[in-house]
């Protein structure tokens, strides 16, 4: 441990440790002298009470959100009924380019949600072959939602750009490809090359090759948003302003129409082959409950060591993933669903500095300057002593919970 008697100033501190022995003898005065910096490093002070900063920026979350909610979606549209049916849903309207080069508006929706989606799919995304497939026409407000078919196109173009992951998956399904082939009874014509190539009447085998290691890590990954671009978790910037945290839900239906986009590379199969290995690949992902929360806010980067915790009820929840996506935006994913989330500033935020009376002691000190010596001579038995003054140093940590609201 090191101990300096100099107080930091507010802002931006940098710290030197140098020797000094024999720099005070008379002619190592005479002269402009070098010092070796044994150590440094750099932190920041608070002008004021980092307590009253950390709970001013958390009380200040959701303070210009004029619709007491904070779900992910755009604000109210009072003007609009049938819009805002939709936007309570998570929607936002879209300029869509069609393939006849013309524009129109769409509806589309993130994987994270408001709520939780209850809608289940009527198409078997397994036998989808192109996003088109996908787009479903509203008929009440007569425009297209393309949600789910922007999720498959997206898989789609997420496996293209991983060679790895293309590459691997192209291997296994031949491999499977082989295996199919191998189960033919003994008496049937063997087919010539082109045949095996071109063939989709084959009989479909019960036994899989198991999913390569590769391609299950990189579902997770997708199951954890972690390869989805940020424009697709968040279309509009209204959805997530500046000081303010927003509860989701995450949709199965659309993180399944995006895997079933990645893994529909190189389809030379059977239908029935490929839904039954497509099943085999995602059924862990099926029936999951993942929620969560987006916190933007300048409080990250003032307060990096963040402690967060998700509640539903009173059983804290399995943390799935808590990453900095930026220097002020944070997302927070939990197994089950999240009710409330506490945060807190982190252990590790210490307070030096006192100011004392007869009686009491504070942790604010104006001056540039700590008596070091004045302070030893203070630290007495029948007044304090060391231990008890390193018990009152410890603050307790300041913390905030956030609880759902629809």
């Amino acid at each position: 441990m090191i101990v300096g008697n100099r107080l930091p100033q507010p802002g931006r501190n940098i710290v030197h440790l140098v020797s000094l022995e024999n720099y005070f003898a008379s002619h190592y005065q005479e002269s402009y002298q070098h010092f070796v910096s044994l150590k440094n490093w750099d932190f920041q002070c608070q002008s004021g009470n980092s307590d009253n900063r950390f709970r001013h920026l958390l009380e200040s979350l959701n303070a210009e959100n004029q619709d007491k909610t904070n779900t992910l979606r755009r604000p109210r549209h009072k003007a609009n009924s049938d819009a805002e049916k939709y936007l309570r849903q998570g929607y936002v309207p879209l300029v869509h380019h069609l393939r006849n080069s013309e524009k129109t508006i769409s509806w589309y929706h993130s994987p994270l949600l408001p709520g939780e989606n209850k809608v289940a799919s009527s198409t078997d995304i397994s036998s989808i072959d192109t996003p088109d497939q996908l787009l479903i026409y509203v008929t009440d407000v007569d425009i297209f939602d393309v949600s789910y078919a922007a999720a498959y196109q997206l898989g789609q173009l997420l496996a293209l750009q991983d060679q790895k992951f293309s590459l691997s998956l192209y291997n296994w399904k031949r491999k499977n490809f082989r295996s199919q082939r191998s189960q033919k009874s003994d008496g049937e014509k063997k087919s010539k090359n082109l045949d095996i190539l071109f063939e989709q009447t084959l009989t479909s085998s019960s036994e899989n090759i198991p999913i390569p290691k590769d391609i299950k890590a990189w579902l997770d990954r997708v199951d954890l948003l972690k390869n989805i671009p940020f424009n697709y978790l968040i279309p509009d910037p209204m959805m997530l302003p500046q000081e303010s945290i927003r509860f989701f839900w995450v949709n199965n239906q659309w993180l399944n129409c995006c895997m079933n986009g990645a893994l529909s590379l190189g389809n030379f199969m059977n239908l029935k082959k490929r839904q039954t290995m497509q099943a085999e690949a995602l059924k862990d992902y099926q029936e999951r409950t993942i929620t969560g929360f987006l916190l933007h806010s300048i409080l990250l980067s003032e307060f990096p060591a963040l402690k967060i915790k998700g509640y539903s009820g009173d059983q804290i929840l399995p943390c799935l993933r808590m990453e900095y996506l930026s220097d002020t935006v944070l997302i927070c994913l939990f197994e089950g669903e999240i009710q409330k989330v506490e945060i807190s500033a982190g252990s590790e935020i210490l307070h030096f500095g006192l100011e004392t009376s007869s009686e009491n002691y504070w942790k604010n000190q104006k001056q540039k300057i700590l008596n070091i010596v004045e302070l030893s001579k203070q630290l007495t038995p029948d007044k304090l002593d060391a231990s008890q003054l390193a018990l009152k140093m410890i603050a307790k940590i300041p913390k905030a919970i956030f609880k759902l609201s629809s």
